[in-house]
């Protein structure tokens, strides 16, 4: 969970711009939240998704944050961070678009790790590559139920690591 939303996180942070000394605060304090209400997040057309969730959970931490800071804050800087609209912070679709591809590599590379080296081949093959089952079992000297067997563990690995692209 760490690594693979911890990039994402600090983005959002970023794009609230929050000042660098408190990034990793506020990373932690966001963190925190979220393994507190994980098991109570459930995915419903009203509450939206995974990381709609984590995105509300970093906005709120941030105003909590400058809430505590509001007395170190100059003034007018204060009254714009408040006054600001939540459409004016919101990611571009195209970095919406980088971010999803961020967090795929980071759980294909995760699931990777995980995996024995031939599962993740016989995956990469099947999947990646789009290689007939028989032609993989060949060439890698294994059963074809082996090869299924290698793809669908992958795969479910990566489902439970990317709910949120379900």
């Amino acid at each position: 969970m760490v690594l693979l939303y911890s990039p994402t996180l600090r983005y959002w942070l970023y794009l609230e711009k929050v000042p660098q000394a408190a990034m990793e605060d506020l990373l932690q304090e966001s963190l925190r939240s979220i393994y507190s209400g994980i098991g109570n997040f459930e995915r419903t057309k009203e509450n939206g998704s995974f990381r709609g969730w984590m995105r509300t959970i970093i906005r709120r931490r941030v105003v909590d944050y400058r809430r505590r800071n509001a007395k170190n804050l100059p003034t007018q800087e204060h009254l714009l961070n408040e006054l600001k609209a939540p459409s004016e912070i919101e990611e571009s679709q195209e970095d919406q678009e980088q971010t999803n591809r961020e967090i795929i590599a980071r759980a294909f590379e995760l699931v990777r790790q995980r995996v024995n080296p031939q599962t993740w081949q016989m995956f990469e093959m099947s999947v990646l590559e789009s290689l007939p089952t028989q032609e993989i079992a060949s060439t890698l000297g294994v059963t074809q139920a082996n090869v299924r067997m290698a793809k669908a563990r992958v795969a479910k690995l990566l489902r439970e690591l990317l709910v949120d692209f379900q």
